[in-house]
């Protein structure tokens, strides 16, 4: 199911972009990034770090509940094996 989301949602992205081109940009909600200036607002490079860094966070923490999660499992097979 997810391999089908996956490849309806790549066939859908040239739609998406498309339909934002085409839309004025007062009807859009989202900034308008022309060129290659990127992203001027000092807002949105602070946002971006915030979120790097959340993400990161949540990344190292179901790393190391999963590491702990094994060890775990392991500790028990040990002991009823015994």
């Amino acid at each position: 199911m997810a391999a089908i989301l996956g490849i309806v949602a790549a066939l859908t992205t040239p739609l998406v972009v498309f339909s934002v081109k085409l839309l004025p940009a007062a009807m859009q909600l989202h900034p308008q990034v022309l060129g290659n200036r990127g992203l001027e607002f000092p807002g949105f490079m602070q946002t971006f770090a915030v979120t790097l860094l959340a993400v990161a966070m949540l990344q190292f923490a179901l790393l190391f509940l999963r590491a702990r999660h094994a060890l775990l499992e392991n500790r028990i097979r040990l002991l009823s094996a015994s």
